[in-house]
């Protein structure tokens, strides 16, 4: 598949010594290969940035956790563990609740730092202008820029500037485009802090799976609130409350949101992203 070309050369770049800082990002949840299914409730693009050293010890306990399930639970799945399928087929709900918390708690006590974007896919066209959406096709789209803003804010906040690698997860719709949208920025040496862009399956990419774990628990989060009778700010869910550290660099994007973006027109704009983790859906 073309979008696992130069993964190798990532990983290596990725394990440098002199490049110590590597993120995960992660298309998930109500996405399928083709884009958004119908009736989404939100698309999310989430992961965790974080050091080599970091990565090394959150891998190494991540596996430690899934050891004594092996050989029948090879990688952690979030939507097959909840919905005891496949590899977790036969595993008691209660072990699989022990399962998720203690991976939950790899994560909350862990170095490296979540970062995502979700909007609102039910109003993504509504509130979007067609010149809008020849930039952002999709709310995929918009969510890739938005990460990448976040990650490129990140690095010259916290991390005095230091390139950032980009691992997603395989995507046959949005991979291609992704690489492509990244290096046209790069050429108006936009977000210089980002290194290259690669792709690889989450089940042979340990670190992908906690960014499929936080996606999963975003769109949950997102889910109940926009189905609630009585909408305000976002519960998320006591797993992702588990996961993550505040202040969490990201944002929801509902439909007053997207107005004020198209309106201002500022879609190239570097500047710092707006949102947070307890912050209301507009």
């Amino acid at each position: 598949m073309r979008g696992l070309i130069g993964v190798r050369q990532m990983a290596d770049w990725l394990h440098a010594r002199g490049n110590p800082w590597k993120a995960l990002v992660l298309l998930r949840a109500y996405f399928d290969e083709s884009g958004t299914h119908a009736g989404a409730a939100a698309t999310v693009i989430g992961g965790y940035v974080g050091t080599a050293e970091a990565w090394a010890s959150v891998e190494t306990k991540w596996s430690g956790i899934l050891d004594p399930h092996r050989p029948k639970v090879t990688w952690f799945h979030m939507t097959d563990c909840i919905g005891k399928k496949n590899q977790f087929a036969d595993m008691d709900s209660v072990v699989c609740g022990v399962l998720q918390r203690a991976l939950a708690k790899v994560l909350k006590e862990s170095e490296v730092e979540p970062i995502y974007m979700g909007v609102d896919s039910g109003v993504y066209e509504a509130a979007t202008s067609p010149e809008f959406r020849r930039k952002f096709p999709k709310p995929y789209d918009y969510c890739f820029f938005n990460i990448v803003r976040h990650l490129d804010y990140w690095s010259r906040s916290d991390a005095n500037g230091t390139p950032v690698a980009m691992l997603f997860g395989v995507t046959d719709e949005y991979n291609d485009r992704s690489k492509q949208a990244l290096e046209a920025w790069s050429r108006y040496r936009m977000f210089p802090t980002l290194g290259p862009i690669a792709f690889d399956y989450p089940w042979r990419c340990v670190p992908i799976q906690p960014a499929d774990m936080l996606v999963h628990e975003l769109a949950a989060s997102w889910d109940k609130w926009a189905h609630s009778p009585t909408p305000g700010q976002i519960e998320i869910t006591p797993i992702l409350a588990a996961m993550v550290k505040k202040p969490v660099l990201g944002g929801f994007a509902g439909e007053e949101a997207l107005r004020k973006h198209v309106a201002n027109r500022d879609w190239l704009n570097p500047g710092p992203p707006f949102g947070g983790l307890s912050g209301s859906s507009s």
